[in-house]
């Protein structure tokens, strides 16, 4: 058997929004239709107007389709995090998986204390094993991260995996990668630092990532399994309360404030993207732009949270300095930008630029912020640096 057929037919449709975490409204032969969604991850870099999607029909009393699948970088991604699990047993099942052979007593879903894992089996040496599957759908140039959201449930079967480790016992936390391109896998440091801190902590948990690829959207190549190389070094450098930072802000209408020795500035009615850093307690300095009473030290107080809204922050955390090339990326995708702001410092002419509509939704937003956290820019991930 060289394939593995997981659905009967699908179809191609275009993303229009997604109303909350399990149902996506697209647009399918001209008609717009709502459909479930299998993935409650944030997946912000597919969730661009006119992304294809690959869906399924389904029958189920709320919709009459089920989304599978997308593409992102010429490649395809399987986002049905339900059916993750059952391809993995199949898998375990069929003795298929590298470093984990000759496994027995497969069960799923077992409870052990506070906790249910996904796996239950014995290994060749007869040593009972408890192991937690995680779907990883997030991968730009090459390196695949998870988690795309903090995940406190995550940080829970990593501290639970590590108790019931012992010589009579072992514990496994796995990564299946559904985007073939991955090289290598590095726990996601920017969106959920405490998740990648306990990676980093936990060692009698033994990490293993896979990445498959797919025949057709719903179509599995079986021999397409490979194990993925973890960045340790890269994890451990970078994974500090330091680096820089995007705050997206949202402007409800045109308006003049005074800005410090700026004077009074025009600002229009839409969207900003300020970019900043911090070399030390990036956390802290986050906590401070959302409050609401602080002395006044730099531009950016001038206008958040009093005058615009944050709705978004993003954090790439990394040891070198990255405020200044942020600001000049974000320049250059941006529609207009406020002279001067935030640059006292700074070789470019603004740290403060001007997005009519949400950039967020835009694939250039998010190349700029995902080639930042995924460090493409700075040829890092040589194989030297990578534990395998």
């Amino acid at each position: 058997m060289k394939s593995y057929r997981i659905e009967q037919d699908y179809l191609i449709a275009y993303f229009l929004e997604r109303p909350n975490r399990f149902v996506m409204k697209l647009k399918l032969s001209g008609k717009v239709i709502s459909a479930y969604l299998p993935n409650t991850g944030r997946m912000e870099e597919f969730l661009i107007p006119g992304n294809e999607f690959v869906i399924t029909p389904c029958n189920t009393p709320k919709f009459r389709y089920r989304v599978i699948g997308t593409f992102y970088q010429n490649h395809y991604v399987y986002i049905d995090t339900i059916r993750i699990n059952k391809i993995f047993y199949f898998y375990l099942n069929q003795n298929l998986l590298p470093e984990l052979r000759d496994c027995r007593e497969i069960k799923t879903e077992v409870k052990v204390g506070n906790s249910r894992f996904d796996f239950y089996f014995k290994n060749l040496e007869n040593i009972p094993c408890y192991a937690e599957l995680k779907s990883c759908t997030l991968c730009h140039n090459q390196l695949a991260m998870f988690p795309d959201a903090p995940t406190l449930r995550g940080q829970k079967h990593l501290r639970e995996l590590d108790q019931i480790a012992t010589k009579k016992t072992l514990s496994y936390q796995l990564y299946l990668i559904t985007n073939n391109s991955a090289r290598y896998f590095l726990p996601n440091l920017h969106t959920d630092y405490d998740y990648s801190r306990l990676c980093l902590d936990k060692k009698n948990v033994i990490y293993l990532t896979f990445k498959l690829a797919f025949i057709n959207p719903i179509s599995l190549k079986i021999s397409s399994l490979e194990k993925v190389p973890i960045a340790w070094d890269l994890l451990s450098e970078n994974c500090r309360n330091q680096g820089a930072y995007l705050l997206v802000l949202y402007n409800p209408e045109t308006n003049i404030f005074e800005i410090g020795a700026l004077g009074r500035i025009r600002f229009q009615r839409g969207y900003y993207v300020y970019a900043g850093s911090a070399q030390k307690n990036l956390d802290q300095r986050i906590k401070r732009h959302r409050r609401k009473n602080k002395t006044i030290r730099w531009h950016i107080d001038y206008i958040i949270p009093s005058k615009m809204s944050i709705i978004k922050i993003y954090k790439i955390r990394i040891i070198v300095r990255k405020e200044t090339e942020l600001a000049e990326k974000m320049l250059m995708i941006s529609d207009d930008h406020i002279v001067a702001f935030g640059s006292g410092d700074s070789p470019v002419s603004s740290h403060l630029v001007y997005f009519k509509s949400n950039p967020i939704q835009t694939r250039e937003f998010q190349n700029v912020l995902l080639t930042q956290r995924t460090f493409s820019e700075q040829n890092i991930l040589e194989p030297a640096r990578i534990i395998k």
